[in-house]
Protein backbone atom coordinates (compact mmCIF):
# COMPACT_ATOMS: atom_id res chain seq x y z
CA UNK A 1 0.00 0.00 0.00
CA UNK A 2 2.74 2.62 0.73
CA UNK A 3 4.33 1.99 -2.50
CA UNK A 4 0.70 2.48 -3.87
CA UNK A 5 0.92 6.39 -3.01
CA UNK A 6 4.38 6.28 -4.10
CA UNK A 7 3.40 5.14 -7.55
CA UNK A 8 -0.57 7.20 -7.55
CA UNK A 9 2.00 10.58 -6.68
CA UNK A 10 4.62 10.03 -8.99
CA UNK A 11 2.03 9.23 -11.81
CA UNK A 12 -0.12 12.12 -11.25
CA UNK A 13 3.01 14.70 -11.15
CA UNK A 14 4.64 13.04 -14.72
CA UNK A 15 0.97 13.30 -16.02
CA UNK A 16 0.76 16.86 -15.09
CA UNK A 17 4.47 17.78 -15.76
CA UNK A 18 3.71 16.14 -19.38
CA UNK A 19 0.86 18.42 -19.93
CA UNK A 20 2.82 21.13 -19.05
CA UNK A 21 5.12 20.70 -21.70
CA UNK A 22 3.50 20.29 -24.31
CA UNK A 23 2.90 23.45 -26.11
CA UNK A 24 6.60 22.88 -26.92
CA UNK A 25 6.00 19.70 -29.02
CA UNK A 26 2.14 19.88 -30.21
CA UNK A 27 0.36 22.13 -31.64
CA UNK A 28 -2.77 24.07 -29.85
CA UNK A 29 -5.19 22.25 -32.33
CA UNK A 30 -4.08 18.37 -31.33
CA UNK A 31 -3.30 19.14 -28.10
CA UNK A 32 -7.09 18.42 -26.52
CA UNK A 33 -6.78 15.17 -28.00
CA UNK A 34 -3.62 14.63 -26.54
CA UNK A 35 -4.85 15.21 -23.15
CA UNK A 36 -8.22 13.83 -23.69
CA UNK A 37 -6.30 10.22 -24.56
CA UNK A 38 -3.87 10.85 -21.29
CA UNK A 39 -7.31 10.98 -19.77
CA UNK A 40 -8.34 8.04 -21.16
CA UNK A 41 -5.36 6.21 -20.66
CA UNK A 42 -4.90 7.16 -16.86
CA UNK A 43 -8.88 6.23 -15.99
CA UNK A 44 -8.03 2.81 -18.10
CA UNK A 45 -4.86 2.03 -15.73
CA UNK A 46 -6.42 2.75 -12.54
CA UNK A 47 -10.14 1.59 -13.69
CA UNK A 48 -13.08 1.88 -11.49
CA UNK A 49 -11.45 1.64 -8.19
CA UNK A 50 -9.72 4.98 -8.31
CA UNK A 51 -7.62 6.76 -5.28
CA UNK A 52 -9.16 10.29 -4.93
CA UNK A 53 -5.78 11.99 -6.42
CA UNK A 54 -6.49 10.04 -9.83
CA UNK A 55 -10.03 10.13 -10.12
CA UNK A 56 -9.21 14.17 -10.13
CA UNK A 57 -6.69 14.40 -12.43
CA UNK A 58 -9.09 12.22 -14.76
CA UNK A 59 -11.80 14.47 -14.71
CA UNK A 60 -9.57 17.79 -14.69
CA UNK A 61 -7.44 16.55 -17.95
CA UNK A 62 -11.01 15.72 -19.39
CA UNK A 63 -12.40 19.09 -18.61
CA UNK A 64 -9.50 20.67 -19.59
CA UNK A 65 -9.65 19.21 -23.00
CA UNK A 66 -13.00 20.36 -23.39
CA UNK A 67 -12.35 23.59 -22.73
CA UNK A 68 -9.37 23.65 -25.09
CA UNK A 69 -11.63 22.64 -28.01
CA UNK A 70 -14.37 25.02 -27.24
CA UNK A 71 -11.47 28.15 -26.77
CA UNK A 72 -10.29 26.70 -30.21
CA UNK A 73 -13.87 26.52 -31.98
CA UNK A 74 -14.47 30.20 -30.90
CA UNK A 75 -10.91 31.60 -31.84
CA UNK A 76 -11.66 29.63 -35.47
CA UNK A 77 -15.06 31.78 -35.93
CA UNK A 78 -13.27 35.07 -34.88
CA UNK A 79 -15.56 35.29 -31.41
CA UNK A 80 -12.25 35.06 -29.64
CA UNK A 81 -10.04 37.95 -31.64
CA UNK A 82 -11.23 41.06 -30.70
CA UNK A 83 -9.92 40.00 -27.08
CA UNK A 84 -6.56 38.89 -27.83
CA UNK A 85 -3.72 40.85 -29.53
CA UNK A 86 -2.42 37.50 -31.09
CA UNK A 87 -4.96 34.88 -31.67
CA UNK A 88 -2.21 32.36 -32.07
CA UNK A 89 -2.01 31.73 -28.29
CA UNK A 90 -5.82 31.82 -27.45
CA UNK A 91 -5.53 29.66 -24.17
CA UNK A 92 -2.36 28.95 -21.75
CA UNK A 93 -2.24 25.41 -20.71
CA UNK A 94 -1.48 26.00 -17.42
CA UNK A 95 -3.58 28.54 -16.48
CA UNK A 96 -6.51 26.13 -17.91
CA UNK A 97 -4.91 22.72 -16.25
CA UNK A 98 -4.74 24.64 -12.58
CA UNK A 99 -7.89 26.43 -12.90
CA UNK A 100 -9.98 23.11 -13.68
CA UNK A 101 -7.50 21.11 -11.52
CA UNK A 102 -8.44 23.32 -8.37
CA UNK A 103 -12.50 23.53 -7.94
CA UNK A 104 -12.58 19.72 -8.82
CA UNK A 105 -9.67 18.79 -5.96
CA UNK A 106 -11.87 21.05 -3.57
CA UNK A 107 -14.70 19.18 -4.10
CA UNK A 108 -13.20 15.34 -4.33
CA UNK A 109 -11.80 16.66 -1.10
CA UNK A 110 -14.81 17.72 0.35
CA UNK A 111 -16.49 14.65 -0.71
CA UNK A 112 -13.85 11.59 0.28
CA UNK A 113 -14.76 9.40 2.57
CA UNK A 114 -11.76 7.97 4.94
CA UNK A 115 -12.06 4.43 6.71
CA UNK A 116 -12.53 5.38 10.22
CA UNK A 117 -11.99 1.72 11.92
CA UNK A 118 -10.76 -0.35 12.74
CA UNK A 119 -8.00 1.70 13.85
CA UNK A 120 -5.31 -0.81 13.18
CA UNK A 121 -5.92 -1.24 9.48
CA UNK A 122 -3.42 -0.22 7.10
CA UNK A 123 -6.56 0.35 4.85
CA UNK A 124 -6.99 3.68 6.94
CA UNK A 125 -3.66 4.79 6.72
CA UNK A 126 -4.06 4.12 2.88
CA UNK A 127 -6.93 6.49 3.06
CA UNK A 128 -5.97 9.40 4.96
CA UNK A 129 -2.94 8.96 2.86
CA UNK A 130 -5.30 9.09 0.10
CA UNK A 131 -7.25 12.11 1.46
CA UNK A 132 -4.06 14.27 2.56
CA UNK A 133 -2.53 13.85 -1.34
CA UNK A 134 -5.68 15.24 -2.73
CA UNK A 135 -5.67 17.79 0.00
CA UNK A 136 -2.12 18.98 -1.10
CA UNK A 137 -3.16 19.41 -4.78
CA UNK A 138 -5.87 21.02 -4.16
CA UNK A 139 -4.37 23.47 -2.37
CA UNK A 140 -1.47 24.05 -4.49
CA UNK A 141 -3.72 24.51 -7.34
CA UNK A 142 -5.99 26.85 -5.53
CA UNK A 143 -2.55 28.90 -5.24
CA UNK A 144 -1.72 28.48 -8.57
CA UNK A 145 -4.58 28.87 -10.35
CA UNK A 146 -5.16 32.41 -7.91
CA UNK A 147 -1.44 33.69 -8.53
CA UNK A 148 -1.91 33.10 -12.76
CA UNK A 149 -4.90 34.55 -13.22
CA UNK A 150 -3.70 37.81 -11.05
CA UNK A 151 -0.57 37.95 -13.10
CA UNK A 152 -2.78 37.11 -16.30
CA UNK A 153 -5.11 39.86 -16.07
CA UNK A 154 -2.81 42.86 -14.73
CA UNK A 155 0.66 42.22 -16.28
CA UNK A 156 0.29 39.69 -18.90
CA UNK A 157 0.72 41.09 -22.70
CA UNK A 158 -0.61 38.84 -24.95
CA UNK A 159 1.98 39.45 -28.04
CA UNK A 160 4.16 36.76 -26.77
CA UNK A 161 5.07 34.11 -24.52
CA UNK A 162 8.08 36.17 -22.74
CA UNK A 163 10.88 34.31 -20.37
CA UNK A 164 8.81 35.96 -17.56
CA UNK A 165 5.51 34.71 -18.68
CA UNK A 166 7.11 31.24 -18.75
CA UNK A 167 8.36 31.15 -15.46
CA UNK A 168 5.08 31.68 -13.88
CA UNK A 169 2.52 29.70 -16.16
CA UNK A 170 5.56 27.01 -16.67
CA UNK A 171 8.59 26.74 -14.75
CA UNK A 172 6.68 27.46 -11.11
CA UNK A 173 4.27 24.77 -11.41
CA UNK A 174 7.45 21.87 -12.45
CA UNK A 175 9.45 22.86 -9.70
CA UNK A 176 6.90 22.09 -7.34
CA UNK A 177 6.00 18.95 -9.27
CA UNK A 178 8.91 18.02 -9.67
CA UNK A 179 9.95 18.45 -6.08
CA UNK A 180 7.18 16.89 -4.75
CA UNK A 181 8.18 13.76 -6.11
CA UNK A 182 11.32 13.13 -3.67
CA UNK A 183 9.81 14.95 -1.03
CA UNK A 184 6.44 12.67 -1.07
CA UNK A 185 8.99 9.55 -1.49
CA UNK A 186 10.99 10.53 1.55
CA UNK A 187 7.74 10.86 3.71
CA UNK A 188 6.64 7.64 2.48
CA UNK A 189 9.87 5.72 3.02
CA UNK A 190 9.85 7.18 6.12
CA UNK A 191 6.03 6.25 6.87
CA UNK A 192 7.27 2.75 5.73
CA UNK A 193 10.47 1.97 8.11
CA UNK A 194 7.98 3.29 11.13
CA UNK A 195 5.71 0.84 10.64
CA UNK A 196 6.40 -2.40 13.12
CA UNK A 197 6.40 -5.49 12.50
CA UNK A 198 2.67 -6.29 13.80
CA UNK A 199 1.84 -5.64 9.89
CA UNK A 200 3.84 -8.18 8.50
CA UNK A 201 0.80 -10.47 9.35
CA UNK A 202 0.30 -13.87 11.28
CA UNK A 203 -0.73 -16.24 9.19
CA UNK A 204 -4.43 -16.00 10.16
CA UNK A 205 -3.54 -15.86 14.08
CA UNK A 206 -4.02 -13.08 16.13
CA UNK A 207 -1.39 -10.74 17.25
CA UNK A 208 -1.64 -9.49 20.95
CA UNK A 209 0.14 -6.22 21.96
CA UNK A 210 0.58 -5.84 25.60
CA UNK A 211 1.45 -2.43 27.54
CA UNK A 212 2.55 -2.86 31.23
CA UNK A 213 1.38 -0.40 33.21
CA UNK A 214 2.54 0.71 36.98
CA UNK A 215 2.59 4.07 38.87
CA UNK A 216 1.22 5.66 35.68
CA UNK A 217 4.30 4.65 33.68
CA UNK A 218 4.64 1.55 31.21
CA UNK A 219 7.74 -0.37 29.25
CA UNK A 220 8.90 0.61 26.05
CA UNK A 221 12.11 -1.07 23.90
CA UNK A 222 13.26 -0.70 20.80
CA UNK A 223 11.55 -2.92 17.90
CA UNK A 224 13.35 -3.84 15.07
CA UNK A 225 13.24 -0.51 13.15
CA UNK A 226 14.72 0.96 16.11
CA UNK A 227 11.39 3.00 17.29
CA UNK A 228 10.22 2.28 20.54
CA UNK A 229 6.84 0.21 21.43
CA UNK A 230 5.99 -2.49 23.97
CA UNK A 231 8.29 -5.46 24.23
CA UNK A 232 5.32 -7.63 24.35
CA UNK A 233 3.50 -9.20 21.95
CA UNK A 234 2.68 -12.54 20.69
CA UNK A 235 0.51 -14.57 18.44
CA UNK A 236 -2.51 -16.99 19.38
CA UNK A 237 -5.54 -18.75 18.05
CA UNK A 238 -8.12 -17.30 20.15
CA UNK A 239 -6.47 -15.41 23.10
CA UNK A 240 -8.00 -13.93 25.98
CA UNK A 241 -6.61 -12.69 29.33
CA UNK A 242 -5.81 -15.69 30.29
CA UNK A 243 -3.23 -16.04 27.45
CA UNK A 244 -1.99 -12.57 28.36
CA UNK A 245 -1.87 -13.56 31.96
CA UNK A 246 0.20 -16.63 30.55
CA UNK A 247 2.13 -15.02 28.26
CA UNK A 248 3.60 -12.73 31.21
CA UNK A 249 3.81 -15.29 33.55
CA UNK A 250 6.49 -17.27 30.76
CA UNK A 251 8.57 -13.77 31.30
CA UNK A 252 8.54 -14.06 34.75
CA UNK A 253 5.62 -11.28 34.99
CA UNK A 254 2.87 -11.32 37.70
CA UNK A 255 0.31 -8.76 37.07
CA UNK A 256 -2.53 -7.37 39.40
CA UNK A 257 -5.30 -6.91 36.63
CA UNK A 258 -5.61 -7.01 32.40
CA UNK A 259 -7.95 -5.32 30.32
CA UNK A 260 -9.00 -5.98 26.93
CA UNK A 261 -8.95 -2.12 24.87
CA UNK A 262 -9.57 -2.83 21.42
CA UNK A 263 -9.18 -4.99 18.17
CA UNK A 264 -7.84 -4.19 14.78
CA UNK A 265 -6.53 -5.97 11.96
CA UNK A 266 -3.25 -6.35 9.73
CA UNK A 267 -2.72 -4.47 6.32
CA UNK A 268 -3.61 -8.24 4.49
CA UNK A 269 -6.81 -8.06 6.55
CA UNK A 270 -6.61 -11.60 8.27
CA UNK A 271 -4.67 -11.13 11.23
CA UNK A 272 -6.38 -9.70 14.14
CA UNK A 273 -4.70 -7.02 16.50
CA UNK A 274 -5.81 -7.30 20.60
CA UNK A 275 -4.83 -4.40 22.61
CA UNK A 276 -4.37 -5.21 26.37
CA UNK A 277 -2.99 -3.48 28.75
CA UNK A 278 -1.78 -5.19 32.19
CA UNK A 279 -1.16 -3.46 35.55
CA UNK A 280 1.53 -5.22 37.66
CA UNK A 281 3.17 -3.72 40.86
CA UNK A 282 6.49 -3.51 39.74
CA UNK A 283 8.42 -3.48 36.13
CA UNK A 284 11.25 -6.40 35.49
CA UNK A 285 14.48 -4.61 36.70
CA UNK A 286 15.42 -4.60 32.83
CA UNK A 287 13.06 -3.17 32.27
CA UNK A 288 12.70 0.98 31.02
CA UNK A 289 9.74 2.35 31.99
CA UNK A 290 8.56 5.73 30.51
CA UNK A 291 5.80 8.23 31.96
CA UNK A 292 3.33 9.73 29.64
CA UNK A 293 4.62 13.43 29.59
CA UNK A 294 8.31 11.52 28.46
CA UNK A 295 6.23 9.89 25.56
CA UNK A 296 4.52 12.62 24.36
CA UNK A 297 7.43 14.67 24.86
CA UNK A 298 10.99 14.06 24.42
CA UNK A 299 10.61 10.58 23.51
CA UNK A 300 7.82 11.52 20.69
CA UNK A 301 10.26 11.43 17.97
CA UNK A 302 10.95 7.88 18.85
CA UNK A 303 8.06 5.96 19.41
CA UNK A 304 6.35 3.46 16.80
CA UNK A 305 3.81 4.85 14.28
CA UNK A 306 1.78 2.26 16.05
CA UNK A 307 2.11 3.09 19.73
CA UNK A 308 1.66 6.74 18.13
CA UNK A 309 -1.97 5.54 16.67
CA UNK A 310 -2.51 3.87 20.20
CA UNK A 311 -2.23 6.67 22.43
CA UNK A 312 -3.98 9.27 20.25
CA UNK A 313 -6.92 7.03 20.22
CA UNK A 314 -7.09 5.34 23.38
CA UNK A 315 -6.58 9.70 24.83
CA UNK A 316 -9.41 10.38 22.90
CA UNK A 317 -11.76 7.92 23.25
CA UNK A 318 -10.65 8.55 27.30
CA UNK A 319 -11.48 12.58 27.22
CA UNK A 320 -15.05 11.85 25.18
CA UNK A 321 -16.38 9.33 27.63
CA UNK A 322 -16.00 11.42 30.85
CA UNK A 323 -16.70 14.24 28.47
CA UNK A 324 -20.16 13.44 26.96
CA UNK A 325 -22.84 10.35 27.20
CA UNK A 326 -23.14 8.47 23.77
CA UNK A 327 -25.47 10.80 22.11
CA UNK A 328 -23.08 13.37 21.63
CA UNK A 329 -24.69 15.71 24.69
CA UNK A 330 -21.99 16.85 26.88
CA UNK A 331 -22.39 14.85 30.50
CA UNK A 332 -21.56 18.71 32.64
CA UNK A 333 -23.44 21.82 31.25
CA UNK A 334 -19.88 23.67 31.85
CA UNK A 335 -17.99 24.78 28.52
CA UNK A 336 -14.58 25.33 30.47
CA UNK A 337 -14.94 21.83 31.96
CA UNK A 338 -11.97 19.78 30.24
CA UNK A 339 -10.69 16.51 31.06
CA UNK A 340 -6.93 15.22 31.30
CA UNK A 341 -5.59 12.11 30.36
CA UNK A 342 -2.99 9.30 31.86
CA UNK A 343 -2.12 5.80 31.93
CA UNK A 344 -4.33 4.88 35.37
CA UNK A 345 -7.21 6.20 33.52
CA UNK A 346 -7.20 2.86 31.30
CA UNK A 347 -8.48 1.34 34.41
CA UNK A 348 -12.21 3.05 34.09
CA UNK A 349 -13.89 0.24 33.78
CA UNK A 350 -17.29 1.69 31.71
CA UNK A 351 -15.07 3.48 28.91
CA UNK A 352 -15.95 0.81 25.80
CA UNK A 353 -12.57 1.74 24.09
CA UNK A 354 -14.10 -0.85 21.23
CA UNK A 355 -16.94 1.13 20.43
CA UNK A 356 -16.62 3.35 17.31
CA UNK A 357 -19.04 5.59 18.32
CA UNK A 358 -16.82 7.39 21.18
CA UNK A 359 -14.24 8.13 17.84
CA UNK A 360 -16.99 9.49 16.35
CA UNK A 361 -18.25 11.52 19.17
CA UNK A 362 -14.40 12.78 19.48
CA UNK A 363 -14.41 13.41 15.76
CA UNK A 364 -17.28 15.41 16.08
CA UNK A 365 -16.26 17.86 18.84
CA UNK A 366 -12.53 18.16 17.64
CA UNK A 367 -12.03 19.01 14.31
CA UNK A 368 -8.87 18.52 13.94
CA UNK A 369 -9.00 14.80 15.86
CA UNK A 370 -8.17 12.95 12.46
CA UNK A 371 -5.94 16.00 10.69
CA UNK A 372 -3.81 14.76 14.07
CA UNK A 373 -3.45 11.04 13.40
CA UNK A 374 -2.38 12.08 9.92
CA UNK A 375 -0.19 14.41 11.03
CA UNK A 376 0.82 11.45 13.33
CA UNK A 377 2.61 10.06 10.08
CA UNK A 378 4.35 13.22 8.81
CA UNK A 379 5.79 13.73 11.81
CA UNK A 380 5.50 11.79 15.40
CA UNK A 381 6.14 15.44 17.43
CA UNK A 382 2.68 16.10 16.66
CA UNK A 383 1.84 14.21 19.37
CA UNK A 384 3.31 16.98 21.69
CA UNK A 385 0.43 19.61 20.53
CA UNK A 386 -2.13 16.63 21.85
Amino acid sequence: MIATLSLNWLVVMVVIVVVMLMPAIFSRHLMPVIIALIAFGLARFYGTNRPAIARCVVKSLAITAVIMVIINLLNYLGWVDNHLSNPEIPYITGLILFTTIAPVAVLIYLRHRRVKWPIHSLFKLFSDEDHLQIFILAATSVVLAVGQWLYYYNVYINVNFNNRDWLLFNLTPLIFCLASIPAMMARYLRINRSITAVYVGAKGKTIVRVFLIADNRTVLAPDKFGSMDTPYSFTAENPDQQSVIDYLRSRSIACEETRYLFTGVTCDGLSPIHLYVAFVPTFPPEAKSFALDDILGPLSAKISTELAFEIIVVKAISIACRTYNIDGSRRYQLEEYHTSFCLNDLRIPNIDYNDARWIEIARRHDRHFFRRIINTFANILTLNRI
